[in-house]
């Protein structure tokens, strides 16, 4: 049970890693959205999305999953320029 505990732990830890900077504003203005826009396509507080794209929260890897859903890309795409 340890182990188990160990290796979720572990893979969480990488995934807010890897996760960390997103190009929110960018797919979001290519589209031609506004933060608001996407907040609801997303299904987010538009405050969220601002604070993701300012950096000034690190977004959790649910939070990204729904960006890149509503923007129709991959997670991995949200993850490079556009």
């Amino acid at each position: 049970m340890l182990i188990l505990y160990t290796i979720a732990i572990t893979f969480k830890v990488r995934c807010c890693i890897i996760i960390y900077h997103i190009y929110c504003s960018d797919w979001r203005k290519k589209k031609g959205w506004t933060q608001e826009e996407l907040a609801i396509r997303a299904e987010i507080g538009p405050s969220t999305i601002g604070e993701i794209e300012t950096y000034h929260k690190r977004p959790k890897f649910d939070e990204v999953v729904k960006i890149a859903n509503a923007l129709g890309i991959t997670v991995e795409q949200l993850q490079q320029k556009p």
